[in-house]
């Protein structure tokens, strides 16, 4: 049986309501009362109060205005005085006369300093140390400089300052100082009275305080001085009033009758409480310890509700809700159990994944390291051997044959490099304005004819709207028209292939909408959902080769930019791609002028220094390469193998420029990077990275490790050469770049390619559409076996990815 004093406490239960039933209108109606008669008094006192003390503080507040204005015009009047002005010449005045000047102006005025200060800001005459200097007070300076009366407050030493300028024909000459003591001027206008307390303030400090009453007792108003009417003298001086009265002596009646009443209403409360408690404890008692048992009920037979003992319907309820806890006590426990197992599931998964992803980083950079170190080697020594005068025709179309074959090996890898990065999510956008009715045109040239030679029409719809300049990424758009345009034309046997061009506004921002619809074959619905996967071509694909990437990358750089690529299918009737991205739009004057084609570097320009370059690589064939480039237009070169030999290099020969591999045994280019820099001359050496990093993250860490810039491997020599130059600022001297008429001669113009046999025409013409470089590579030696300068000139356009030009020239010239 549980104890009275333990439902008592219960002050929520049923017992507590008919306790407040019974007590609550005693309580409310004499704290009605009280409140509305000690609101009434308390209002009416304190606004009879508030009164008061605005009046006494316009009064006070007055007063102090006052004397400052007085002490004021009377220093302003003393700068005026014969006597203070001849003091400025006379020595012997200021020793006679202005003692006696300055002792009859003190008297009644509160003054602590009186002093003539000369034009420098230095005393004349002074009647005490301590003065304020021409550099510590810009008031003193704007007396002197500027004839205005300067005044500032001294808070340390509770002193107001008066700078007033002393006029010696027309000129100001000198500065007359007085300053005042601030809590006498106080005491002095400010007459304190036993139920208030003045004060004056400087901001948060405190100059005088006259009177004493607590500041819990009182009520106060504060101002500034320069806030009140007519106080424009006081401008600019940070001082405040405060006037402060009793509360209490106020208030006193208020409170004696509140607190009568607030007693006679506690009495009647602790009656009716009382009353209430006991009826409460007769009525409630069974409802409380149905309460308390159901609190503690969990569904166990240690904790029930059953049996109470009454015999009435609680005795039901309590045997009702033993019931439902049983029930929920299994529910219970079986969802634990199977949220512990879905736990330890997912757990394990997110460690699979992140090993996963771990694992995955790890290939990415250490395959692009194994495979982009020796494609430098490759592409390297290649294009050094072509630098060769005296190789044969024959070797140089061999070692074009290896030069193409090498990029065509490295575009591969850099596919599949990409395409793990996008799973992987490290592939990154690269935003930059450029033209984009320029790319399309470009892109629908070229695809143009693959249309044609399947007898299909490729037909461009446009709207006024398309926008020519955007900010994008170039690169990822032009493969994105490529691909879809190319997987219509090769899945579409007859009829035509539309690429409708538009934009539109969405929430303030400019949405691209490229649609390429085809009469194709079409996709099934069971294909359709996927379409987009890697490795994925849907139906029937013995006929259509490839490698089932292009889709998916189309998607996933789509998504990078933030759109979406959709597909609408009918099974033998074409399909329609729909590509939506947002862009921003772009001016003609935001594009990069690409760099002008320059000839080979054959040298270095004469009347500059002997530059001193150190490469520091562990890989033999690559630091043979770039040494013998280097060395070979001219420059001075020393090898280290890692980054240690390296430093020890640059102590003992103090190079001009630093090529820097970043992976290396003993110490890596970083690391050595860093210790360069804190040597002496390690500040102003050039330090460019040579890695074979895909990481942006990677190159970043780079450029902070110190570094000024890096280069990709493989290279080519021209990227060397231009990165020397922008940080060296050496000057080359390139094949070719003596007479502009060798350049001209070296365009390909219209005519040369009319007297090509019509087969060979063809070929080029179906290489050119196919965009592969092996079958353009191919269709190129053909030429140059049929004429070898036009076969040289069609290798440098096919070298500098100038397929469309070459395609251009081939159509003009075709026959009629």
């Amino acid at each position: 049986m549980m104890k009275p004093k333990s439902l008592f406490a219960l002050n929520h239960s049923l017992r507590g309501r008919i306790i407040w039933m019974f007590g609550s209108f005693v309580v409310m109606a004499m704290l009605s009362v009280s409140a509305v008669v000690g609101y009434r008094l308390i209002g009416l006192l304190t606004e009879s109060l508030e009164n008061d003390l605005d009046k006494r503080f316009e009064v006070d507040a007055g007063q102090l205005e006052q004397r400052f204005d007085y002490l004021l015009e009377s220093v302003q009047v003393l700068a005026k005085n014969p006597l203070v002005i001849n003091g400025i010449s006379d020595t012997q005045g200021r020793k006679t006369y202005l003692p006696k000047l300055v002792a009859n102006f003190e008297e009644g005025r509160d003054v602590k300093i009186v002093a003539l200060l000369d034009f420098d800001g230095r005393p004349i005459y002074s009647s005490q140390p301590d003065l304020p200097t021409y550099q510590d007070s810009p008031e003193l300076r704007t007396a002197l400089n500027f004839g205005v009366v300067g005044q500032a407050i001294d808070v340390e030493h509770k002193l107001w300052h008066v700078f007033v300028p002393v006029v010696y024909y027309g000129t100001t000459q000198a500065a007359l100082l007085v300053a005042f003591d601030l809590p006498a001027i106080a005491r002095r206008a400010l007459p304190a009275e036993s139920d208030s307390r003045l004060g004056l303030f400087s901001g948060n400090q405190t100059l005088c305080i006259l009177g004493d009453i607590p500041a819990a007792d009182a009520m106060v108003k504060r101002g500034r001085l320069s806030d009140s009417p007519g106080s424009t003298n006081l401008a600019g001086l940070d001082l405040e009033v405060e006037v402060a009265m009793s509360r209490q002596k106020v208030l006193a009646p208020a409170k004696t009758a509140i607190r009568d009443v607030a007693m006679l209403g506690l009495l009647l409360t602790i009656i009716g409480i009382g009353l209430a408690s006991w009826f409460g404890y007769r009525l409630a008692r069974p409802i409380l310890i149905l309460c308390q048992r159901a609190a503690l009920a969990d569904g166990s037979p240690e904790r029930r509700c059953a049996p109470l003992g009454t015999g009435d319907e609680l005795e039901e309820l309590a045997a009702i809700f033993d019931q439902r806890t049983e029930a929920l006590r299994s529910v219970q426990a079986g969802l634990e159990n199977e949220v512990k197992a879905r736990t330890h599931e997912l757990e394990e998964a997110k460690e699979k994944a992140e090993a996963a992803n771990r694992a995955k980083s790890l290939f990415l950079a250490n395959m692009s390291h194994e495979l982009r170190t020796p494609m430098n080697a490759i592409l390297g020594f290649s294009g050094l051997m072509q630098r060769d005068p005296t190789i044969s025709d024959s070797q140089r179309e061999s070692l074009d044959i290896i030069n193409r074959s090498g990029d065509h090996l490295l575009r591969l890898i850099n596919d599949v490099l990409d395409m793990a990065k996008i799973e992987s999510g490290r592939i990154e956008l690269d935003i930059a304005a450029f033209d984009l009715g320029a790319l399309v045109r470009d892109i629908t040239d070229m695809m143009h004819q693959r249309a044609e030679e399947k007898g299909l029409r490729l037909l461009i719809d446009q709207s006024s709207h398309f926008p020519r300049f955007i900010r994008s990424d170039e690169a990822k758009l032009r493969q994105i028209i490529t691909n879809l345009i190319g997987n219509a034309v090769k899945f579409t046997e007859r009829g035509c292939i539309t690429l409708r061009l538009n934009a539109k506004n969405r929430d303030e921002t400019s949405w691209l909408t490229i649609e390429v619809e085809d009469t194709g074959i079409g996709v099934a619905p069971e294909d359709q959902p996927r379409i987009f996967d890697a490795f994925i071509q849907a139906g029937k694909t013995s006929n259509h080769k490839g490698t089932g990437l292009g889709l998916a990358i189309s998607r996933q750089f789509i998504q990078l930019l933030g759109g979406s690529l959709t597909l609408v299918s009918t099974l033998g009737k074409g399909s329609l791609f729909k590509a939506e991205l947002p862009v921003e739009l772009a001016h003609e004057h935001e594009l990069v002028a690409p760099e002008p084609q320059r000839g080979m570097v054959i040298g270095i320009e004469a009347g500059q220094i002997d530059y001193r370059i150190l490469i520091v690589e562990d890989q033999l064939e690559n630091t043979l390469l770039l040494k013998k480039l280097l060395e070979n237009v001219g420059f001075q070169v020393k090898t280290a193998e890692n980054g240690q030999q390296g430093v020890e290099v640059f102590k003992s020969w103090l190079p001009h420029f630093i090529w820097m591999d970043r992976r290396m045994p003993v110490m890596d280019g970083m690391e050595a990077t860093q210790h360069i820099r804190e040597l002496e001359g390690g500040q102003t050496v050039k330090i460019v990275a040579l890695t074979a990093s895909v990481f942006k993250e990677q190159q970043q860490e780079m450029l902070d490790a110190g570094m000024d810039d890096l280069i990709r491997k493989p290279y080519r020599a021209d990227e060397i050469f231009a990165c020397m130059s922008k940080h060296l600022g050496v000057r080359f001297v390139y094949q070719g770049a003596e007479r502009e008429d060798e350049r001209t001669h070296a365009e390909l113009s219209s005519g040369e390619l009319a007297g090509l046999p019509a087969a060979l025409r063809d070929e080029l013409k179906e290489a050119l559409i196919s965009l592969y470089e092996e079958p353009i590579a191919e269709a190129i030696a053909k030429v140059s076996a049929f004429n070898a300068d036009l076969g040289k000139k069609l290798r440098r356009h096919a070298d500098n990815l100038e397929y469309a030009k070459i395609f251009q020239v081939l159509q003009n010239d075709a026959p009629q």
